[in-house]
């Protein structure tokens, strides 16, 4: 193969990418609107389908209509299938986010013992990993204030999956735009603190509202990472916050909805926080990156950490990952189940493009509408400010 070849596949793959519809909802099957969508296009793949007879949204299974499957196993390959359209659609530096819950088996035919746990999400989870996916992780969406329910002979179901699967084991994830506060701060002893002077021209005022007011020792190198090192400095961690766990502590959507089913938008915006970039090269499509080490530096000279409040990030620049030097534009989410529509109102909050599909025109209009009108508030917002 000559070198011009994959600069000339480059080139294609680019003004296919410049095809992608952004910002708008595809009424279709999923699998066969992605079919027709351009390769390497999307970012982050993001949604939460249908769950095996939890619910039937009025559309039909001779429709495409996913959880209506006779058994649990045939809504297993129909997800499988929607995931093989994302291995084409992904970029080499994507990943893929389901949130998935479970049901249990009513009837032997449909894949387990009458009242048993019908392991739907495992069962995809181990048919995926056999696909050639890397399983990152399997997060638990722990549901803070979740519905009760009428049983007597189990015990109430209050979490549910999310799944974290990317096809490389080099991709992006911004560990940084998701540190958590920490919950409280280890102060340095008193001859220390005496003995500290503030940076020129900072004072109490000056300090940034919502950061600790810790500075970290300038003897230790800013490369340093370890604990013992941060807390002799009077920090309680990382500058910009602990790094999150594999446990998120969310309440369920409690906004009146027509949708019976719609995801809290936190959830959706801490996936699309970390895995979708804030910028591309427009031209081959490879995130850029902040320079996490220098952000980090950059904390430490300030004197903050966050605590209590989660502390912006320091303004480090964005940086191209390739050689291109093209122009950027935002990272692309799809959402294949765009349901109520949360997916596309997290990515725009967050400065992300996005594209949704959508199979039940109701839901489509209702998704629409719900978009228009958050876009009309946080207009009305900033006007305000």
């Amino acid at each position: 193969m000559s070198t011009a070849e994959p600069d000339k596949q480059v080139k294609q793959e680019g003004q296919a990418a410049d095809s992608l519809p952004r910002e708008k909802i595809i009424s279709g099957d999923a699998v066969t609107v992605m079919k027709g969508l351009p390769d390497r296009s999307i970012d982050q793949i993001f949604f939460s389908p249908p769950y095996f007879r939890l619910r039937d949204y009025g559309v039909g299974k001779n429709k495409g209509e996913l959880g209506q499957e006779r058994t649990v196993d045939e809504w297993v390959t129909n997800l499988r299938a929607v995931c093989d359209e994302a291995k084409r659609l992904l970029t080499p530096t994507g990943s893929l986010w389901i949130n998935l819950g479970d049901t249990y088996s009513r009837t032997v035919g449909q894949g387990a013992i009458r009242k048993s746990l019908l392991l739907g999400p495992e069962r995809l989870a181990l048919d995926l990993v056999k696909d050639g996916w890397i399983m990152r992780n399997s997060i638990v969406w722990a549901k803070a204030n979740h519905m009760p329910e009428s049983v007597a002979d189990r015990l109430t179901s209050s979490w549910e999956r999310v799944y974290f699967l990317t096809l490389e084991p080099d991709y992006f994830f911004d560990l940084d735009a998701i540190r958590l506060p920490h919950v409280s701060e280890v102060r340095r002893p008193a001859e220390q603190r005496r003995n500290h002077t503030r940076p020129p021209g900072r004072t109490d005022q000056t300090r940034p509202s919502g950061r600790s007011d810790r500075r970290f020792d300038p003897n230790i190198s800013a490369g340093s990472g370890g604990i013992a090192d941060l807390k002799r400095s009077g920090l309680p961690g990382h500058p910009l916050g602990k790094n999150p766990t594999d446990v998120w502590t969310l309440s369920p959507s409690n906004r009146a909805s027509d949708h019976s089913a719609a995801m809290p938008l936190e959830l959706a915006k801490r996936a699309i926080a970390a895995a979708c970039p804030e910028q591309r090269c427009a031209k081959c499509r490879r995130p850029f990156k902040r320079d996490s080490v220098l952000a980090k530096r950059i904390a430490k000279r300030l004197g903050y950490t966050s605590v209590g409040t989660l502390a912006p990030r320091p303004n480090v620049p964005l940086l191209p990952t390739c050689d291109c030097r093209a122009d950027s534009e935002p990272g692309v989410v799809l959402d294949p189940f765009m349901g109520s529509g949360t997916t596309a109102i997290a990515a725009e909050q967050l400065g992300r493009n996005w594209l949704g599909i959508e199979l039940s025109g109701e839901y489509t209009r209702y998704a629409e509408g719900r978009i228009a009108r958050t876009r009309e508030e946080n207009s009305q917002r900033k006007e305000t400010r």
